[in-house]
């Protein structure tokens, strides 16, 4: 059987693919107490350890509403991979 890979292990390649972008990236969630105009949050879904290894990974791009509009704080552009 393949080496297991672990959630983290799958972030850490992505965030690898994202390192051109300037923006602040975080792994999982964004912290409390930061608050930047722009940022990405990185997370994945389970991974089963018993089965073939399968990571649905979400790259989730935040940004502040600047035109004051019907939106809540941030408006968020989602991309999902298998």
């Amino acid at each position: 059987m393949a080496e297991y890979k672990s959630s983290d292990y799958v972030i850490g390649i992505v965030m690898g693919l994202l390192s051109s972008i300037t923006k602040p990236k975080y792994r999982n969630n964004k912290p409390t107490l930061v608050q930047p105009n722009e940022y990405i949050v990185i997370n994945t879904l389970g991974i089963n350890a018993d089965t073939m290894q399968k990571c649905r990974v979400n790259v989730n791009y935040h940004v502040k509403d600047i035109n004051g509009g019907t939106g809540v704080g941030y408006i968020c552009k989602n991309r999902t991979r298998n």
